[in-house]
């Protein structure tokens, strides 16, 4: 399971289980960027998209189901039992925002139109 979280740059956040719903209820005016770019760069993993209005990230969710299915896998790395993290949603924002800067850093492929 996947979320996209909409930070505008004035503070306000959004968050959708698909690009579509979020360019449902925000316009390419409100956010400046189309669906169909959104679409293009969800390709890309991990996903940060940025720009002077708003930035747009991705997070993957695991459910109970993922995780049991993962167990299943035979060749899968075991790292043991490790205690499931739990963050509010203001300390996953934050999270985040730490990991596409670190990104950039890297040079990874983060689409910034400034």
């Amino acid at each position: 399971m996947q979320i996209f979280i909409l930070k505008y740059k004035d503070g306000r956040r959004g968050y959708y289980t698909t690009l579509s719903a979020l360019c449902e209820e925000n316009s390419r005016e409100d956010i400046g960027v189309s669906l169909s770019t959104l679409q293009k760069r969800n390709k890309d993993t991990p996903y940060c998209y940025e720009n002077e209005m708003c930035k747009v990230e991705k997070a993957v969710i695991k459910t109970r189901g993922d995780i049991l299915r993962e167990r299943e896998q035979p060749n899968t790395m075991r790292l043991g039992k490790i205690k499931p993290l739990t963050l509010t949603l203001d300390e996953l924002d934050n999270e985040m925002g730490k990991w596409c800067k670190s990104l950039e850093k890297k040079g990874g492929q983060n689409d910034t139109n400034k």
